[in-house]
């Protein structure tokens, strides 16, 4: 399960923001970005989240927030944008070489404070 260490660094970027504050008292809300080529499943990192890792500490009664980040891939011959996964092969110029330009991201977009 990848999710719980990537609970775990996620925590750790966010007590790195926090160090930027003074007078922290709890963080309100966390709004997380996963692009849907992560390989992130999110009710397994919202488990990993609330029941191990934001507990105890000042982030414990955030409420998250999880924003689909939706693929997008390119074809590597002729530069063709798709929002989808269709097909393997590009409608425009007929190759079969495709790269992920978004959609496999996974990050801390928001942090609101108390």
């Amino acid at each position: 399960m990848h999710e719980l260490s990537l609970a775990q660094n996620l925590m750790a970027s966010i007590l790195n923001i926090l160090k930027q504050y003074d007078s922290v008292t709890k963080v309100i809300r966390i709004k997380i970005c996963i692009g849907e080529a992560s390989g992130v499943d999110v009710n397994f990192l919202d488990h990993s989240l609330k029941e191990h890792v934001l507990k105890n500490t000042v982030c414990e009664n955030a409420q998250i927030e999880y924003e689909k980040l939706p693929v997008k891939i390119k074809c590597k011959s002729c530069g063709k944008i798709y929002s989808e996964i269709t097909a393997n092969i590009c409608t425009v110029c007929g190759e079969d070489g495709f790269e992920v330009i978004s959609g496999n991201e996974f990050y801390v977009k928001e942090i609101e404070l108390e």
